[in-house]
């Protein structure tokens, strides 16, 4: 089935107001996958979204995005001796 260039504009224009920044880019990253080659340039003009926007979002699926870091942010005082974070990737 294919998606007409109308039909990828309104879904856009429906999620994409329901997004934080990350999920905005990797749901176009998501749809430029989805659509193989040229994909990038439809979903880039459809979603009003850069490339650069989108290859940041292909580049967070390559690192295994997953939920967005929850839980207390670090404050002041003595760092543990063993910092767990996430690696840079």
């Amino acid at each position: 089935m294919e998606l007409t260039e109308e039909g990828l504009a309104g879904f856009f224009e429906v999620a994409l107001p329901l997004l934080d920044e990350r999920q905005r880019r990797l749901v176009g990253a998501a749809m430029v996958g989805a659509f193989g080659r040229g994909g990038q340039a439809r979903v880039s003009v459809a979603a009003g979204l850069s490339r650069d926007t989108l290859l940041v979002g292909a580049s967070g699926f390559a690192c295994g995005a997953g939920p967005a870091a929850g839980g207390p942010r670090p404050r002041a005082g003595r760092k543990p001796a063993l910092a767990a974070g996430a690696p840079d990737c």
